[in-house]
């Protein structure tokens, strides 16, 4: 288990260049990574380097919306990926 093993890194611009190396390194360390990017594409590419331990999540970090989606995935769809427990949510009501 690495240093960062109970962490969740969200980073942004992470498609390419720093933000790429920082998603690596985050993972390296055992952290989970969230790839957020206006490039979708290349935002999967990375979430699936070198371990597959990130998710990749379009955005924009000057487009509020975006930014919110973010918040929201990892609050609800996505809690499995952060705790390893399922949490439903309906509505904003957990179920």
């Amino acid at each position: 288990m690495g240093m960062l093993s109970s962490k969740v890194a969200i980073v942004t611009g992470a498609a390419s260049g720093f933000g790429a190396a920082i998603s690596r390194m985050y993972e390296t360390g055992g952290a989970k990574a969230v790839v957020a990017d206006p490039n979708g594409e290349g935002a999967k590419k990375v979430a699936s380097e070198p371990d597959g331990n990130a998710i990749a999540v379009k955005s924009d970090v000057f487009r509020p919306l975006d930014v919110a989606r973010v918040a929201l995935c990892l609050a609800s769809d996505l809690t499995e990926f952060i705790t390893g427990v399922e949490l439903p949510v309906d509505g904003g009501r957990a179920v």
